[in-house]
């Protein structure tokens, strides 16, 4: 039979105690990820942009790759910001949209000239 110290220092093998630099990284993973938006608010941001542009009478499929870039936002929480030019209606979409609780997205429409 094994006895209480055995089982104790198969244990200590099988996990052995993390170093100061092993917490100090998980400590700062965790930080980070407690500022990242959920897929849900992301889809909310998402949702509002759209409803605006909707109430605007402007229809995303005026802005080639809105739409797989708001998807891909909402889906990965990957940030991104750019351009979409729309020459039809003389409109320029600018977007930021960031993963971070502290940042929000934010998106406009400017007029060009043609």
């Amino acid at each position: 039979m094994l006895d209480k110290l055995d089982i104790l220092d198969k244990l200590k093998k099988m996990n052995p105690p993390k170093s100061a630099k092993r917490l100090a990284r998980e400590a700062k993973i965790a930080k980070k990820q407690s500022f990242q938006k959920t897929q849900e608010e992301r889809q909310i941001e998402i949702d509002k942009i759209i409803s605006k542009l909707t109430e605007l009478g402007i229809h995303m499929d005026l802005f080639p790759g809105l739409e797989t870039i708001t998807n891909d936002f909402v889906k990965t929480g990957s940030s991104c910001n750019g351009r979409i030019k729309a020459p039809e209606i003389e409109r320029e979409f600018l977007y930021v949209f960031s993963n971070d609780k502290r940042t929000p997205i934010s998106s406009m429409l400017k007029h060009i000239e043609t």
